[in-house]
């Protein structure tokens, strides 16, 4: 005997419709195009290497290695990120963003050093606040890919 008239035999609370796992999956994967999807796989297995030179990475970091020492277009240069196209520094912006936001906040440039190396210091506060106002055209305390790349090219 069929469930609530239904042949294949589902109860279905009408009441209060739950989506069910397979369902947010399927929604998920819908909403999501597979160049975001292909991009976020991608990165999970990278590393910064992959896209810069680790000596050149190591060569900016020790330039800046002492507290107040960081200097964001001495550092670009140096790595090797002002020489890259903009399509690839957006690239880098997407591994620097821890949350995938798809912005950087205060917190996250704290640790931007150590995306590079994970050994490698915090930023100081004033060398936080240095960058993120050197990169946030828009005043909304908070940078994006736009704006990193202007930032790092400029």
């Amino acid at each position: 005997m069929p469930v609530n008239n239904k042949p294949w035999g589902l109860r279905v609370n009408m009441t209060y419709p739950v989506p069910t796992f397979q369902k947010l999956l399927f929604w998920e994967r819908r909403w999501t195009t597979s160049k975001q999807a292909q991009e976020t796989r991608s990165w999970g297995k990278m590393s910064i290497t992959d896209v810069l030179s680790a000596d050149d990475i190591a060569a900016a970091l020790q330039e800046c290695q002492d507290p107040d020492t960081f200097e964001p277009q001495k550092f670009f240069q140096t790595s090797g990120l002002s020489k890259m196209s903009a399509s690839q520094v957006k690239d880098v912006f997407r591994f620097i963003d821890n949350d995938q936001s798809g912005y950087l906040d205060e917190e996250e440039l704290k640790f931007f050093l150590q995306k590079f190396e994970s050994s490698a210091r915090e930023l100081t506060e004033s060398e936080t606040k240095s960058l993120m106002a050197a990169a946030d055209n828009d005043g909304d305390g908070k940078i994006g890919a736009d704006e990193f790349q202007e930032m790092v090219h400029s």
